[in-house]
């Protein structure tokens, strides 16, 4: 991986106390937590971990609100169409760690959503998405981004460091497809040439596919 001068992706995970009940995890060492939305209704638990600001991206969600701490609530939905606020929320975060604080983002399972926009902020930092998704992953394996924001993801590294994206997205919106066809006998190999076909415009590649 690269090394940034402020958040370095190669330090071990700082473990969580408090919040370790509610399946939290620890994204930079001691400083950006990405979790279920349990983490963020549990006030005494973060106040004992030390959380300033926390980051609800669910629409889905009723935001918490918290004395000391420091609250956003973006509205989404975990749907392929929305479009992600991605600097709204990389600037909460950058906010958050430039004054020293510690930040959890979080939507309703911490897998979709909120990992979005931690893997973006992470781009912000100099990293690629290659090495961001890896990363996020190792620290909270079960992250599952609809095909929807994987491709918003891949846009989104053309557009900060130029190029070609460096990580190909295609199972996760093969996956993503396969969820919203199933029962209609497609298999994943079916998907998997539609979205080559449509050179993995998953959008054009759902509406083959249902036609």
């Amino acid at each position: 991986m690269s090394s940034h001068p402020l958040f370095p992706l190669d330090s071990p995970p700082t473990r969580v106390h408090r919040l370790e009940h509610t399946q939290a995890h620890t994204i930079l060492d001691g400083r950006l937590y990405l979790s279920p939305a349990l983490a963020a209704m549990d006030e005494e638990a973060l106040r004992g971990d030390g959380i300033t600001h926390v980051l609800n991206t669910a629409k889905d969600v009723p935001t918490q609100q918290f004395e000391s701490i420091k609250v956003l609530h973006l509205q989404i939905y975990d749907s392929p169409e929305q479009i992600l606020p991605f600097e709204q929320a990389a600037c909460f975060i950058a906010e958050s760690l430039a004054k020293g604080g510690k930040c959890l983002v979080h939507c309703v399972a911490g897998q979709s959503r909120s990992a979005s926009v931690v893997i973006y902020f992470l781009m912000t930092q100099g990293y690629s998405l290659k090495e961001t998704f890896s990363y996020v992953k190792e620290r909270k394996p079960d992250i599952r981004l609809n095909f929807g924001f994987a491709s918003q993801l891949e846009d989104s590294e053309r557009r900060l460091h130029g190029g070609k994206s460096t990580l190909d997205m295609t199972e996760y919106k093969v996956d993503s497809l396969l969820e919203i066809l199933e029962g209609s006998g497609k298999s994943r190999e079916d998907v998997r040439e539609t979205l080559r076909c449509f050179q993995g415009n998953a959008e054009l590649a759902l509406g083959a596919l249902l036609d």
